[in-house]
């Protein structure tokens, strides 16, 4: 029997050799965004857009889980005009079963969501709610993981088809979940790459950028004034009789000050 004569094998192996296309642009892009430095937002913005140009959904929304391990934020995501937005929507994730499907995922008691119809949760009671942080005018609507290793969920991407209905089968969600996988571990590997970039350039004690920080970006910073017309200032500060702190009180309270400094300059 060849492929010609089962169409089902056909229409899996085109779409398994279109999410291994997209995986592979995504991480070429990832890889490209780290060697020239881009910010993260713009990192989540290729992924947001392998989503949407390259699965073919109208929207794709980023959901990061916070440092507690319970709030959850949209990092990165598209709004109803088709243009990028992020936090505009922030929920606390609950560790009970059946709460709502973003909690759900997070915590493990559902592997995915998937809606054709207007998005619907289950109470406890046995009725039905309509999905808070969704769109009502939203038939088809979906929810993954985005997992790193086993049963640890770093975050969700969510889907849909707001502008063109489209019917989400679970055909899509086996291509979504393989490529959330992939998208999860790239951005655990820009995140690593950001932290170690950052120990490069900033000062352990205070968390302020260092001297290579300063002769790095310069000069750039100069340039992108002159290119805007915009003002560009110099702030060179020095703290008198410092030497004297140290030696009168200790240099765990001469850190103290340097740090007090460092983040009175920054709020200012």
């Amino acid at each position: 029997m060849t492929s010609r004569d089962n169409p089902n094998k056909t229409e899996k192996a085109l779409r398994q050799k279109k999410l291994l296309q997209q995986e592979v642009l995504m991480y070429q892009r990832i890889m490209e965004g780290m060697r020239q430095g881009l910010p993260f937002d713009e990192v989540l913005k290729l992924l947001v857009t392998a989503v949407t140009q390259g699965l073919g959904y109208d929207r794709a929304g980023i959901f990061l889980v916070q440092p507690d391990g319970v709030t959850t934020e949209l990092a990165m995501g598209i709004d109803t005009r088709g243009k990028f937005e992020k936090g505009t929507y922030t929920f606390t994730a609950i560790n009970t079963p059946n709460n709502d499907p973003f909690s759900d995922i997070i915590f493990r008691y559902k592997r995915f969501f998937l809606s054709n119809n207007v998005p619907k949760r289950r109470l406890k009671g046995g009725g039905r709610q309509k999905l808070v942080y969704v769109n009502q005018n939203v038939l088809n609507h979906a929810i993954v993981p985005l997992e790193i290793g086993k049963d640890n969920v770093v975050g969700l991407l969510a889907v849909d088809n707001l502008f063109r209905p489209r019917f989400i089968s679970n055909s899509d969600i086996a291509v979504l979940v393989n490529f959330a996988t992939q998208a999860g571990m790239a951005i655990e590997s820009f995140r690593l790459h950001e932290r170690i970039t950052n120990l490069t350039v900033t000062d352990p004690l205070t968390g302020v950028f260092n001297r290579r920080y300063f002769d790095n970006n310069f000069a750039s910073e100069i340039s992108r004034c002159k290119r805007y017309n915009r003002p560009c200032g110099l702030l060179y500060v020095d703290i008198d009789h410092f030497k004297k702190v140290n030696d009168q009180f200790g240099h765990a309270r001469g850190d103290e000050v340097l740090r007090t400094v460092a983040r009175v300059l920054r709020a200012g």
